[in-house]
């Protein structure tokens, strides 16, 4: 993203970043996502709505939880289309017009 995130108004409940991981938060390529790793195998990933105002809002899309397992990271397609998480499995989710799958 240009010019960086200072900061972001987030709609919707937030579960904290996992605070042993260097890599908790990540953007997707086109910065339309924010995604984090938390605590007890939770995923939180928000879609950032209004990129251009002073301080930019997102929503939460979706809480994925799996397993409770220690989540070791997490990246996403070049087309910002799918989204991996990688912990002792990998899980693969689809960008849907609902959210993800």
């Amino acid at each position: 993203m240009a010019g960086g995130l200072d900061c972001l108004k987030v709609d919707g409940k937030l579960n904290p970043p996992a605070a042993t991981l260097q890599n908790c938060l990540k953007f997707s390529h086109d910065c339309k996502y924010l995604s984090l790793l938390c605590d007890f195998g939770l995923t939180t990933v928000i879609e950032i709505k209004d990129k251009t105002s002073l301080i930019p809002r997102g929503v939460v899309l979706k809480t994925l939880k799996h397993d409770s397992e220690t989540l070791e990271g997490h990246t996403w397609s070049s087309d910002d289309e799918i989204y991996a998480v990688l912990s002792q499995k990998a899980y693969i989710y689809m960008k849907t017009k609902s959210g993800t799958k």
